[in-house]
């Protein structure tokens, strides 16, 4: 049985958050969270299927994904864990969320899609597949990342693109929409987020989801685009904190959705 490589950092007594990314990065997309967030919690970074350390695990879909990263929580630990994702990652997260939702503690999602995007938008990404294996614009792409020298080199040197066939897959499933049966079954506090600049579905989606789950809340970060725990760590880090310490109130740092 496969399993999700990760890598950890922070005290292995502290409560858990796993952190899950999005499309054509790694888990490395969260190194400027788990530097803030390992003093005092432990935290995880995963990497899923056809990403970096599992990149010999292949795409099938969000729920065989969101099983996966299930088989990890329970290979780790016995406790629910605080559950962090952005784009793809949170979209698995829905899914681990309707499937297992024993297993989270909180959750913060970040650039969901539960609405369909234009079939034109979806014919453009599709048609911009083929560009994920051009190793020269991977390795530009890499700036957003906001490696240091070393991390960039060790990254470049220890990770591939993604293969334009996962890619297709991934975009395929997500742009139509993520399946949201069982969410309503999903009690723990949840924060589902996008960024004020993001495209009308992602911000929709988040108000959508904020009303399928019982205790979940919706928001935007203000001026933000889709990748604003990367670009914008600072503002992630701060609206985390926010919620991690008080759950039944939405995050100064955001507008509602």
């Amino acid at each position: 049985m496969p399993r999700l490589a990760f890598e950890a950092s922070g005290p292995e007594s502290a409560e858990t958050i796993l952190f899950l990314h999005g499309a054509g990065w790694p888990g490395i997309t969260w190194h400027q969270q788990m530097k803030h967030f390992s003093k005092s919690h432990r935290c995880l970074a995963a990497d899923l299927p056809g990403h970096g350390a599992s990149s010999g695990i292949g795409w099938q879909n969000l729920d065989a994904t969101a099983k996966l990263v299930a088989e990890l929580i329970e290979s780790v630990t016995d406790q629910p864990v605080h559950l962090v994702g952005l784009s793809m990652g949170g979209d698995v997260g829905l899914r681990l969320l309707a499937q297992r939702p024993e297993l989270v503690r909180t959750a913060l999602l970040t650039g969901v899609l539960v609405l369909p995007v234009p079939r034109w938008m979806l014919k453009a990404q599709l048609a911009l597949a083929g560009l994920t294996k051009n190793r020269v614009l991977w390795r530009a792409s890499a700036k957003y990342l906001r490696l240091g020298p070393e991390q960039m080199a060790a990254y470049l040197a220890e990770n591939q693109p993604l293969d334009p066939q996962q890619y297709r897959a991934i975009i395929s499933e997500i742009f139509v929409g993520t399946n949201v049966a069982g969410l309503d079954q999903a009690a723990c506090p949840v924060l589902i987020a996008a960024g004020e600049k993001e495209p009308r579905q992602a911000r929709e989606s988040a108000a959508v989801l904020a009303g399928l789950m019982p205790n979940a809340r919706g928001g935007l970060a203000p001026k933000s685009p889709h990748e604003w725990p990367m670009n914008r760590p600072e503002l992630f880090n701060r609206t985390l904190e926010e919620w991690l310490a008080d759950r039944a109130v939405l995050p100064r740092t955001l507008l509602p959705a």
